[in-house]
């Protein structure tokens, strides 16, 4: 271009500036880097267009979030309904086994008051005394006895031999002679005992003053004449005098009658004989 159109140019371009874009447009001068009003107003709306929609691209776009997974739940358990056979109830022998002990206890007492406790299944034992017989007078006498207590119970079994001279001289002195072809006794004894205390072996079987009671059979070889007969009797036992209180020795006495048919010279006659004794025994 020549220089003098550009300043042409320019000028109308200066007065299309001052007089407004409408004017300039009317006489075709535009700027090579100038761009028309509307031009300018569409690039904006294209522009504010595309923000608005990146805009609302990136608020449309999914995004991830981090999401807390639920704790698991447990199914509730279910009740199972089984039929089953209930067992007998169980006796409460709690009071039973309080009034056992309560009993013991008491038995323990009384016979801890009475004398030592000897729990001992059987005794043996020698009595020395009298055989006192009608007509024959009245005689030494040793008996030797074997006692057996069964356990918890209050009666006991004794079992005896004894022995001692047949007549007494008195006796001979008397009647002016002897009336039996021998001149000793032989007894035996089978007898059933009871103890008043209530238990004849265990704690109350003790060497205080319980007496007991015996009964039972008796077979008498007297200087050679053989009877049968029954037999009653009753006795007690002592704590000896010295030693300890538990100790397995003690003191027993009895008196024994022995009722029989007694024989002399072939005439029977009923006769009542007593035995006095008095001994020592010892538990085992």
């Amino acid at each position: 271009m020549r220089e003098d159109g550009s300043a042409s140019i320019q000028c109308v371009y200066g007065e299309a500036i001052q007089g407004g874009y409408r004017r300039a447009q009317d006489i075709g001068c535009r700027t090579p880097h100038a761009r028309p009003p509307k031009a300018q107003k569409r690039t904006a709306l294209v522009g504010i267009a595309i923000l608005v929609l990146l805009t609302s691209l990136s608020w449309s776009a999914p995004r991830k979030t981090s999401r807390v997974q639920p704790a698991a739940t447990r199914a509730p358990a279910e009740t199972v309904y089984v039929p089953v056979t209930s067992p007998a109830p169980a006796q409460d022998n709690r009071a039973s086994d309080a009034a056992a002990r309560e009993s013991e206890n008491h038995r323990k007492e009384a016979a801890s008051a009475s004398g030592p406790l000897r729990p001992y299944s059987q005794a043996f034992g020698l009595y020395v005394g009298y055989y006192a017989a009608e007509i024959l007078g009245s005689n030494p006498y040793a008996n030797l006895f074997w006692d057996l207590y069964p356990e918890g119970q209050p009666y006991f079994f004794q079992f005896t031999s004894g022995i001692g001279p047949s007549q007494s001289s008195i006796s001979k002195s008397l009647v002016g002679g002897t009336y039996t072809p021998h001149s000793f006794i032989i007894t035996f004894e089978g007898l059933g005992g009871y103890t008043v205390s209530g238990l004849s072996r265990g704690d109350g079987r003790s060497g205080g003053l319980f007496p007991y009671f015996v009964a039972g059979i008796t077979a008498v070889w007297q200087g050679g004449i053989p009877n049968i007969g029954g037999v009653g009797g009753f006795g007690n036992r002592l704590n000896l005098p010295f030693g300890p209180k538990n100790s397995p020795y003690i003191l027993n006495y009895a008196i024994h009658d022995h009722v029989y048919s007694q024989k002399f010279n072939s005439d029977p006659s009923l006769t009542q004989n007593f035995a006095l004794l008095l001994g020592v025994q010892k538990y085992f």
